[in-house]
């Protein structure tokens, strides 16, 4: 685990005490931290991403986190991080609207996620049946609109399934 400044190689430490990391490093980009992590795949990037703001105070700007193949070989180091495309990034985007907020929160709760991103990937937060017939209830209780189960999993977001609720709610 290679860290360049002192605030990275707190983070690193934290991180590297996570579990699951088998190696990881940090750099701070444009006032955000971006953190890549080589794991077995036991937590998934929004846990750690979770995980990793809580650290930091959840005040300031989540981090990215960018998962990398855990049979790739040689050292994460910060140039490595900051090296990494855009779309290989966990980023948390913020809900945009009430009706994506309300979603946030239903999968949130429904799954004992600290925070859920508008663009996070259900499954990657560990959403089951139980927690799309939670989802699909609530949506119903508040807004009226009916989803199946199977449209929520297609979904797969916070933002998407937004999406289906806004296209149904009468203007």
């Amino acid at each position: 685990m290679t860290e360049e400044t002192p605030a990275a190689a707190d983070l690193v430490k934290f991180v590297g005490s996570l579990p699951g990391v088998d190696d990881c490093a940090a750099a701070l980009s444009q006032e955000q931290w971006i953190v890549a992590i080589r794991s077995n795949g036991a937590v998934g990037a929004v846990e750690y991403r979770n995980l990793i703001w809580e650290h930091l105070g959840t005040d300031g700007t989540a981090p990215a986190i960018v998962l990398t193949d855990p049979s790739s070989v040689g050292e994460l180091t910060a140039a490595v991080v900051e090296q990494a495309a855009p779309e290989q990034r966990s980023r948390y985007a913020a809900p945009r609207d009430e009706v994506e907020e309300f979603v946030c929160g239903i999968v949130a709760a429904a799954t004992e996620t600290s925070a859920v991103g508008a663009d996070d990937d259900l499954f990657d937060l560990g959403a089951d049946s139980l927690v799309l017939i939670e989802v699909s209830t609530a949506i119903f209780e508040r807004y009226e609109v009916r989803l199946e189960m199977q449209e929520v999993f297609e979904a797969g977001s916070p933002a998407k399934i937004s999406d289906l609720v806004k296209a149904r709610t009468p203007r």
